[in-house]
């Protein structure tokens, strides 16, 4: 599936990170309550994006992630990179790509759908807010 990229003109001072790394997992683990997390120390590299500079635009190119399963669960974790290669893991910032947001969004997302269309799935914006 296509998580399309996306572009913004920064400001003179503004400092971009070069690089995200988007790491995934498949172990979970499960609450009493059928909850699933992700299980802590099993995230392996999926994929490295590298952000370009073009004619004064920062870009983050498109990429492909494999869909969310329940029963073979895939986690996401977007990391960014800094300039000295520090990566920047934030707790709690797992994202899921499951089926029904490949239906409900035709085949493509743009990263910023994927990460408000999660926020909502864990309660962090209202439901339906997506699309108001």
């Amino acid at each position: 599936m296509i998580v399309k990229g996306f572009s913004f003109k920064p400001k003179d001072s503004a400092t971009y990170h070069p690089i995200w790394r988007l790491y995934g997992t498949k172990e979970v683990f499960k609450y009493p309550d059928g909850r699933v997390k992700p299980q802590p120390g099993s995230w392996e590299l999926v994929c490295e994006l590298k952000v370009e500079m073009k004619r004064g635009k920062v870009i983050l190119p498109d990429f492909e992630l494999e869909p969310t399963q329940p029963g073979g669960w895939q986690f996401y974790n977007p990391v960014l990179v800094t300039r000295d290669g520090e990566e920047m893991w934030h707790p709690d910032n797992e994202i899921i790509f499951p089926r029904e947001m490949i239906a409900e969004f035709g085949g493509e997302v743009d990263i910023g759908t994927l990460m408000l269309y999660n926020l909502e799935l864990q309660g962090v914006i209202a439901p339906g807010q997506l699309h108001d």
